[in-house]
């Protein structure tokens, strides 16, 4: 009786203390480089610096930057792609899950540069997905589009723009082929014009995923807890053995004013 006393506490503890960004019983979310040309470097938690390969963990809390104009990175968060291009600096704000374990919660921050994000699978009504620059965030709806600090563009699919230095100003929602201009007061929509459309298009090549990024993308997948445990410890040793934020201690994501 005492022994199953002790796994229901255990099962209630788990429930409200493990069940936010890393929730118990799903994959737990992380990045995985996947092509790196130049110089990039991830920033751990513990505010280590090291340099980008393929297969290197991005996890929430950490930092992307591509230093110099030759550089550029490709990072894959299961089936959604990141092109993260030369001079771009990325936060990973969020990647997890809701507290009540429903949804997917991405949030990421882009201080500078220039941004492109495939979103493969769809977006349901409980997932948040969002990118956050000085100027606006872009709610996405299962899309292909770019962000700059001063530009959205969507190629595919549909994304909801809102600036956030203006909390009252009404969201704009652009569809493909259209593209919104960010403000302090508001965003303008506006058309892309076909030979921007064309750079993009040449602009949103992405590689596939690497067999061994694959591979421990379908462990973590399956409940793998050898996996699971390499990689923690993995990103501990990147991290300097500093650990991220509890999970518990986040809220749900607002998609339009996250914090960076």
């Amino acid at each position: 009786m005492m022994v199953r006393r002790i796994a229901l506490v255990c099962a209630a503890a788990a429930l409200v203390f493990g069940g936010c960004a890393k929730s118990a019983g799903k994959p737990y979310r992380v990045g995985l480089v996947n092509f790196v040309t130049g110089t990039v470097q991830i920033t751990g938690h513990g505010g280590k610096v090291f340099d980008a390969k393929v297969g290197t963990p991005l996890d929430e809390g950490m930092k992307i930057r591509t230093v110099g104009k030759g550089s550029l990175c490709e990072v894959y968060i299961r089936d959604t792609a990141l092109k993260i291009f030369p001079d771009s600096e990325l936060d990973i704000s969020r990647l997890g899950y809701a507290k009540d374990g429903t949804g997917e919660q991405t949030a990421m921050s882009l201080s500078e540069g220039k941004l492109f994000v495939r979103v493969a699978k769809k977006i349901t009504k409980d997932d948040r997905f969002g990118v956050k620059t000085p100027l606006c965030v872009a709610a996405v709806r299962g899309t292909e589009f770019f962000v700059t600090k001063n530009e959205i563009a969507c190629l595919d699919g549909k994304v909801e723009v809102r600036s956030v230095k203006s909390k009252n100003a009404a969201p704009v929602t652009i569809e493909d082929g259209e593209g919104a201009a960010p403000t302090a007061k508001d965003v303008k929509k506006k058309d892309i014009s076909k030979d921007a459309a064309k750079k993009l298009e040449a602009d949103a090549k992405v590689k596939p995923v690497e067999a061994k990024n694959q591979a421990l993308f379908d462990r973590l997948d399956k409940g793998d807890s050898s996996a699971l445990k390499n990689l923690k410890a993995r990103i501990r040793e990147m991290s300097g053995g500093a650990e991220k934020k509890k999970d518990e201690e986040k809220p749900d994501i607002d998609l339009f004013f996250f914090k960076s």
